[in-house]
């Protein structure tokens, strides 16, 4: 079966610009479920307000598995095999089974025990039975947490996480928030928060304690790689700019465009910022991908029908029973093309909604790729509202790239695979109580390993020796500090700019897509 998404696209409510959502509530559903028909973030994490932007896609009312798209265009629906699926009721025996456990524990347990935590472990508990990080059931605080990604305030630190095997793991930090300016950074392990472990706790708890009021603190404990380091970010109002964009300052004809993230106005963004890059004398464009966590499924499919030819496919989605719904590019989804040399950059924190577009404009734009692979999430959920405020995140349906393939937890490979220079995985040095003068741990590799990365001449060793006082004297000495031979704040800080500057300078990914362009351009 194939269907074309039209081109009625402001249909989708952006969870990035309206503080309520659209919730169409199908006629037959009982009123006691009921649908919520937006678009969410993959993981429900957003440190900003606005979702994490990895891949609930939009899905619109599923309880009588309607496939047809009608007043809900431009939204994407999954096929549902269970259109005349009876309802399956619990066994005498296993609603026994959770009568006895529940008075058992509500009766007898050591300590006083609040019945409703009993109710919401069983309900936790069904949906951990999934082995799914992306089926949750949410209680009242975490869907008020989720319902908040629809407000236009936007307040937190600017990250995107997801949990792997009961780690939280930072997907990506948005670029120019609290989170990217501190140093946080795509595949970095949160610990702790506010010193409290995050060890055996849900996403959405995490999410919790991280959110906060602008202007508050919150200490994130960062594990990269054997390295733990503690930061101290500053929450802040997070701006939702999507596209950036700039003529290259090494070739002139070459745009540079920026995607942080995929929103309601996104599409229109991009096809404003390549008009205005060819009055610059654009030739061809580079469409940076890196760090972008996903977003609202709509935008991606328009943005990939900017690059891939009328009636190629774009996406496909598959049910649990197989069947698949092919969706191709066409005039309905825009007129706009982008027909110039085009390379893409994709790293670990591509995930979703930009793998997408990645996928798409490659396997049927013929755009290549270059960087890293990609972060593979390849699953669409949607949410229920339930009774009692509180909701059920399931997967319903896997995405395909346009030659059939699942990504999942594989992630997309790029044809020219180009890493960061070591230096750009380094940790963000910090004053630290164990970074001091003949002190031997990890913290202190990492101060040295930034001093070489930054042409000083010290070893990369775990002790803080006299060739460590001495660098650090030299760099106080180079940025006009208080010379002192100790990591104070202002030399930290200093630090943290040039290590920052230097990895921008020495971006090998987007030299190599240079290069690639260099290539296209002439055959």
């Amino acid at each position: 079966m194939e269907n074309n998404t039209n081109n009625n696209l402001d249909n989708n409510k952006d969870i990035n610009s309206q503080k309520d959502p659209d919730k169409k509530v199908n006629k037959e559903t009982p009123k006691k479920w009921q649908w919520r028909e937006f678009f969410i973030g993959v993981v429900l994490t957003s440190l900003v307000a606005f979702g994490t932007f990895l891949g609930f896609y939009y899905l619109p009312s599923l309880s009588n598995g309607s496939t047809s798209q009608g007043e809900d265009s431009g939204t994407l629906v999954a096929p549902n095999e269970n259109d005349n699926a009876e309802t399956k009721h619990l066994s005498e025996e296993a609603i026994n089974q959770l009568n006895t456990i529940y008075n058992t524990l509500y009766n007898n347990y050591v300590e006083k025990i609040d019945e409703d935590a009993l109710v919401k472990g069983a309900l936790s508990g069904m949906t951990s039975a999934t082995n799914d990080p992306y089926t949750e059931y949410l209680d009242e605080t975490q869907t008020q947490s989720l319902t908040e990604t629809t407000d236009s305030e936007f307040e937190g630190i600017g990250a995107t996480l997801s949990q792997d095997g009961g780690k939280i793991i930072i997907i990506a930090p948005i670029k120019e928030t609290p989170a990217d300016k501190a140093g946080l950074q795509a595949n970095d392990q949160i610990t702790a928060v506010d010193g409290n472990p995050v060890d055996g706790k849900a996403l959405t708890e995490v999410v919790q304690e991280i959110r906060g009021k602008k202007g508050t603190d919150v200490v994130i404990t960062i594990k990269r790689g054997s390295q733990t380091q503690d930061y101290t970010i500053t929450r802040d109002s997070i701006p939702v700019t999507t596209v950036t964009a700039n003529i290259d300052e090494q070739d002139k004809s070459i745009g540079y465009i920026q995607i942080t993230n995929f929103a309601r106005p996104t599409a229109e963004e991009l096809e404003t910022t390549i008009k205005d890059l060819r009055e610059q004398g654009a030739k061809r464009f580079v469409i940076d991908l890196r760090q972008n966590p996903g977003g609202l499924l709509d935008q991606a499919i328009a943005i990939s029908n900017m690059f891939v030819p009328d009636d190629k496919t774009i996406v496909e989605i598959e049910s649990r029973s197989h069947d698949k719904q092919s969706y191709k590019a066409s005039e309905a989804l825009g007129e706009f093309k982008v027909t110039e040399p085009t390379v893409a950059l994709i790293d670990g924190g591509s995930a979703s909604a930009s793998e997408i577009v990645a996928g798409a404009i490659n396997q049927s734009g013929e755009v290549p790729l270059v960087g890293s692979n990609s972060f593979g999430k390849g699953t669409v959920q949607n949410v229920l509202d339930l009774t009692d405020k509180t909701e059920l995140k399931f997967t319903i349906a896997k995405w395909l790239t346009p030659d059939g393939s699942w990504i999942h937890k594989k992630g997309i490979k790029p044809e020219y695979v180009v890493e960061r220079p070591s230096y750009a995985s380094l940790l963000v040095v910090s004053p630290d109580e164990d970074i001091a003068y003949k002190k031997e741990n990890e913290k202190v590799l990492n101060l040295n390993q930034v001093l070489a990365a930054l042409n000083y001449d010290v070893e990369p060793s775990i002790r803080f020796d006299d060739a460590t006082k001495a660098a650090i004297e030299a760099f106080q000495r180079d940025s006009n500090l208080n010379v002192t031979g100790t990591l104070d704040d202002d030399t930290a800080a200093q630090m943290t700019i040039k290590l920052r500057d230097k990895i921008k300078e020495n971006d090998t990914q987007l030299d190599k897509a240079r290069s690639v362009l260099e290539e296209l351009g002439s055959k």
